[in-house]
């Protein structure tokens, strides 16, 4: 495992506006000093040997989780237990387990949805009021099935993309009560993916798919949206202890390209990755979206920012 780390000669406050962290309120200048302090330079050397830095299990937090937990174990002193597991040669499912989590607003409307359900319903309302009248659905879901396998694999790419069919005349309704649908839909999709039959029926697609065959997002054009939403937010990333007192204070989450990809300046778009928030109280958003939708997501969770207007749109 390699990990990269760099000397910066200034006083960390100068770099890291801890007040505006706490305040959850960076501006752009400061968000980007900060995320230049994350970066680092390529080399031909790392083209021609590229490091191996952490084993990321593909849109998988659990499995990065364990992997950074183990590395904070051997930091603390302490000793890891090797992983003992067997590959699977045969997906056999177990019956899925239903959640009971539900969000104050939609129990009032006597609808079952989690907190996540409006957060994806959130990101939903921002892409079509950003780029309204698209076709086909602009959002979907990265959905983990390891839980449903008779023998679950801790490190294994167990997953599967998901995408959400919004209904006909989702624009219509406007504000929370568009929220509300659009977190009953994003519910229907994930009730569905869950179900035996949808399980069976990815299971054939899988295997017809054979091993040579990547998986890949259907739509690679980057002037609409094809956006991918991955939970992080059952992990407890910030409950991580590196030491005695030392746990992180500010983590970013992002899925990286392979270096040679990088240094030609390309990236990957569109993916999303939900986390809890330090105080757990509420969530956070990483990853890389059209400024157009970033702009409407500030608007709706703060209806104090004007709503962006096309010829905005222009100037961005």
């Amino acid at each position: 495992m390699h990990w990269q780390s760099k000397i910066v000669d200034a006083p960390l406050a100068e770099h890291i506006p801890f007040d505006c962290l706490a305040k959850e309120d960076l501006g752009e200048l400061e968000r980007r000093d900060l995320e230049k302090q994350f970066q680092f330079p390529q080399s031909l050397k790392s083209q021609i040997f590229p490091p191996f830095t952490v084993q990321h299990v593909f849109c998988d937090g659990a499995g990065v989780h364990r992997i950074v937990s183990a590395f904070a174990s051997l930091l603390r002193g302490e000793t890891i237990e090797p992983i003992e597991e067997a590959r699977p040669s045969e997906i056999l499912f177990q019956a899925p387990k239903r959640g009971h989590r539900l969000d104050d607003l939609a129990r009032k409307q006597k609808v079952h949805v989690t907190r996540h359900d409006l957060l994806m319903a959130i990101i939903a309302q921002a892409t079509i009021k950003a780029f309204p009248g698209l076709s086909p659905t602009p959002i979907g879901f990265i959905y983990n099935f390891n839980h449903h396998l008779e023998k679950p694999a801790p490190l294994h790419n167990t997953f599967w993309p998901i995408s959400i069919p919004l209904a006909q005349g989702i624009d219509k309704p406007h504000g929370d009560d568009q929220l509300i649908v659009l977190a009953i839909q994003v519910r229907h999709a994930v009730c569905a993916a869950r179900s035996p039959e949808c399980l069976e029926l990815f299971r054939e697609r899988y295997e017809s798919m054979g091993p040579k065959q990547p998986l890949h997002p259907a739509n690679l054009n980057p002037n609409r949206p094809n956006i991918q939403v991955s939970s992080s937010a059952h992990q407890n990333w910030y409950d991580i202890s590196f030491g005695p007192g030392v746990k992180p204070y500010y983590a970013d989450f992002h899925v990286p390209v392979i270096d040679v990809f990088a240094y030609l300046g390309w990236e990957y778009h569109d993916l999303i990755i939900t986390t809890k928030d330090k105080e757990k109280s509420g969530f956070c958003i990483h990853g890389s979206l059209h400024t157009e939708v970033w702009r409407w997501l500030e608007h709706i969770c703060d209806p104090s920012i004007p709503a962006p207007s096309q010829k905005e749109y222009a100037r961005l």
